[in-house]
């Protein structure tokens, strides 16, 4: 059988030699006679972080982090969820030619088969191990031909429950395809799927209004038919295991919600869009809303006109972006600024 992405993309690196591949990774990274070293996980100039140079065992001497291979060392330093999401992006970026595999994890979400037992989701029902909280919501993942890929549940606490610390939880739920039954969890796939792909097929050429949570991404569908609403799953760090190809060539509106998490996914989505290849982006300024947490799919506060919020969304420039999309991830957080809703880049001289 052929083996897994992981060990093909480790062999591949020890055979061009860890020091090389290294170097290629991280340029600023320096050369030594006792290996290989940088400032931290991010690369920069520095000498914190040694990678031994026969097996690419790492060390960060000033955090303490540290790995067994080049394969973690880069998923630290993308922040990626996953050591196969790592291994894939290295063998894109080191032009690894991987042999596929029936064991390798599949690279999105597959349909639920047609002959999978049924699941036993009902509305009301306890989360499991906390009668406090009940299933209030159910919503489908489904791929481009509308197949059902996968549930998010949301379930919230009994409001004689409440005290206002946790009041709702939202989990993945999914076929294991493996077990041949229904599980609360995330698919097992190196990159997720959006939330709405079925309607981004059905309307090619709407714009695409771009949210937090399926909740949103419902109230914002109703709110403006106009537009393709869509969400990803996970929350804000899990933006870079979404696969958003196909958002590829479209105008995106992000509304992100009003508070600190909700600034921070707009330069994610900014250089995600950028290296898609999106043709446009526009920003929602939600501080409109005096409301901290306020999103679409809260009571919209008196005084408030959210087509007028939507229509004077901020264009954001792609091109300039699209310009390093080559450049390691850490290159580019040098180079954007985050002020306000906006993310610029800015020239290091």
């Amino acid at each position: 059988m052929t083996r897994g992405i992981i060990s093909q993309v480790k062999e591949a690196i020890r055979d061009r030699g860890i020091s090389d591949v290294v170097l290629a990774l991280f340029p600023d990274a320096v050369r030594s006679a006792s290996g290989i070293h940088m400032g931290s996980v991010k690369g920069e100039k520095g000498q914190s972080l040694s990678v031994e140079r026969t097996k690419g065992y790492w060390k960060d001497h000033a955090t303490g982090d540290k790995g067994a291979d080049l394969i973690a060392l880069w998923k630290q330093h993308r922040q990626l969820s996953s050591k196969t999401e790592a291994a894939i992006e290295l063998a894109e970026r080191l032009s690894i030619e991987i042999a596929e595999s029936k064991a390798d994890v599949p690279r999105k979400p597959t349909p639920v088969p047609a002959d999978a037992p049924l699941h036993n989701l009902k509305l009301g029902m306890p989360f499991p191990g906390n009668e406090e909280y009940r299933l209030t919501q159910i919503f489908e993942y489904r791929d481009e031909t509308d197949a059902l890929l996968s549930f998010v549940l949301r379930y919230e606490k009994l409001a004689a429950l409440s005290d206002q610390k946790q009041l709702k939880k939202v989990v993945p739920y999914s076929f294991d395809h493996d077990a041949n039954c229904w599980k609360m969890r995330a698919p097992k796939t190196a990159y997720s799927s959006l939330y709405g792909l079925q309607k981004l097929r059905r309307s090619p050429d709407r714009p695409v209004l771009l949210v937090e949570g399926e909740k949103t991404a419902d109230a914002a569908a109703e709110q403006f038919p106009d537009h393709v609403a869509v969400t990803w799953p996970g929350g804000t760090g899990a933006i870079g295991k979404v696969d958003a190809a196909p958002l590829r060539g479209r105008d995106v509106v992000i509304w992100p919600d009003n508070d600190e998490p909700g600034r921070k996914v707009v330069p994610v989505w900014q250089m995600k869009l950028a290296e898609i290849g999106a043709a446009s982006f526009k920003v929602v300024d939600p501080s409109d809303v005096k409301i901290e947490k306020w999103d679409l799919a809260d009571a919209i506060p008196d005084g408030i006109d959210v087509c007028q919020m939507l229509a004077r969304a901020e264009p954001i420039d792609l091109r300039e972006l699209r310009t390093f999309n080559r450049l390691d991830m850490s290159e580019l957080v040098k180079r954007l600024i985050y002020v306000g809703k906006l993310a610029i880049l800015v020239d290091e001289c």
